[in-house]
């Protein structure tokens, strides 16, 4: 089971120092129009809890990304089996040097609230018993970009759910799908269970990994935009898996018991009567 601890300023000035000192990548987090988009980039300089990292490339966006002064972005960064989230605002931009004849423009950046270190998985997850049907459609930009059905400019992927926790879920899709995201990309993602309940969540992609001529997509729901009747409806769901896991666990501890009650009578040289 893994978990989510606030480290001390000292701790992330040293993460922070390591990660501009190895030039290592950050993902940024920022609302663009009316999704959630994401940016590569990298460290490459640091004083206590100020950060300078490469200009964010905005080429796959329709038109260049301006960041803003005061603007608040998310920000996460790996370092060995750790990863650290944060928040941080904007400073300015300013020039730094490549070598002794080139410039490049930079972003300085201060932290600020509270650093976390994630250590393993942080939820358990609950499988769905492969009986039960849970659907998920999912599209680039969070929810408040959800296209029209049928666009084929900006597509809806349909997926089924393997499992789920309260951080988030297995998707098993398409290619298709893959060949369109990337790992960070921010995604909405509507979800239904036997069509009785139904959720709509902001995601953001954490791994994909082949499955047969499928693919399995990791999906880590943002949790600060769920409003309170999408935690509502996401613990439903989650309660009603549970359900479901536990009834197919009795569904077939039954047949189980019977076979050994007839295997115990025949030991006995009795005969089981139904």
């Amino acid at each position: 089971m893994a978990f989510l601890e606030t480290v001390s300023d000292t701790e992330f000035s040293r993460a922070l120092a390591s990660l501009a000192e190895d030039c290592l990548p950050l993902a940024m987090t920022v609302r663009y129009r009316t999704r959630w988009v994401t940016f590569r980039t990298r460290s490459i300089a640091q004083h206590k809890q100020v950060i300078w990292v490469e200009m964010p490339d905005s080429d796959h966006l329709p038109s260049p990304y301006v960041f803003r002064v005061g603007e608040q972005v998310g920000m996460t960064f790996n370092l060995g089996h750790r990863k650290y989230v944060f928040a941080a605002k904007v400073v300015r931009m300013e020039a730094y040097s490549i070598d002794d004849d080139t410039e490049a423009t930079s972003l300085k950046l201060i932290c600020c609230g509270e650093k976390h270190r994630v250590e393993r998985r942080l939820h358990r997850r609950t499988d769905l018993p492969s009986r039960q049907i849970a659907r998920a459609r999912f599209w680039l930009g969070g929810c408040g970009a959800r296209p029209a059905d049928g666009s084929r400019t900006f597509p809806i992927w349909p997926g089924s759910i393997l499992n789920m926790s309260h951080g988030g879920m297995l998707i098993r899709a398409t290619f298709d799908a893959v060949k369109c995201v990337e790992i960070g990309d921010v995604v909405g993602i509507h979800i239904t269970l036997g069509g009785e309940e139904a959720a709509t969540v902001d995601g953001q992609l954490r791994h994909c990994a082949g499955d047969g001529e499928m693919a399995l997509i990791g999906v880590q729901f943002l949790e600060a935009s769920q409003s309170v009747e999408t935690v509502a409806s996401l613990e439903r769901i989650r309660q009603r898996m549970q359900t479901l896991l536990s009834e197919g666990s009795d569904e077939q501890a039954e047949p189980a018991a019977e076979a050994a009650a007839v295997g115990q009578g025949r030991e006995d040289g009795s005969l089981a009567v139904h």
